[in-house]
């Protein structure tokens, strides 16, 4: 497999990243601009989210993690990874677990005590968290997730 390296994303990755994530989710409803992306997460004292890339030696995007912080009063900080994705070529490959870890390194660093997700039964990013070692916290927990969207609010 040729040379891949993973690092912390910079602003210049962003186009890069939002195309992918464009690609990735032409189903949904899409309500983060290019320019909104850019400015959370690299124009602001306090980014909302922080994102690793993977890309191989001619410098194409092969890969990228974006995460946010929240806190748990059971556990304290906590990762939840809003987007995983890997090239079909590198899935079930060495370099996914590799890909894996360093998420969990970033984790580590922030003095996380979890990774969490919320993906659709049988994704891709499902299968990741499971070959990681990760739970179903839906059957195993019985925890539902709820969300009240801005325009849904009672004001």
């Amino acid at each position: 497999m040729d040379e891949i390296i993973i690092r912390n994303s910079v602003k210049d990755d962003c186009e890069r990243i939002f195309k992918q994530l464009q690609n990735e989710t032409c189903s949904h409803e899409d309500y983060v601009t290019l320019q909104d992306f850019v400015e959370n997460g690299f124009q602001t004292a306090h980014p909302p989210f922080e994102s690793i890339i993977a890309e191989d030696e001619n410098n194409t995007l092969v890969g990228f993690a974006i995460w946010s912080i929240g806190y748990s009063t059971w556990k304290g900080m906590k990762m939840f990874v809003e987007e995983l994705w890997l090239s079909e070529h590198l899935r079930g490959t060495e370099f996914e677990a590799k890909f894996v870890s360093r998420l969990n390194q970033e984790a580590l660093k922030l003095g996380c005590a979890e990774i969490r997700t919320t993906t659709e039964k049988g994704a891709y990013m499902a299968e990741i968290f499971l070959k990681a070692g990760g739970i179903d916290a839906t059957e195993a927990e019985k925890w539902h997730l709820f969300s009240i969207e801005n325009k849904n609010t009672n004001q």
